[in-house]
């Protein structure tokens, strides 16, 4: 899997988890956990609106 898409996967996997109810301190936790299991360092960081 390259890092593209791991990448891409970590941060599906925070959507699916935000648009189903699931509270924004555990998506962010949940996403950047993947992330390490991933070989990642991911740092998610949630906006809202159109920014």
């Amino acid at each position: 899997m390259t890092l593209e898409e791991r990448s891409n996967l970590v941060l599906a996997f925070a959507q699916v988890l935000f648009v189903n109810g699931q509270a924004t301190e555990q998506t962010v936790t949940a996403a950047e956990q993947l992330g390490r299991t991933l070989g990642l360092r991911a740092k998610v960081m949630p906006r809202w609106g159109n920014c």
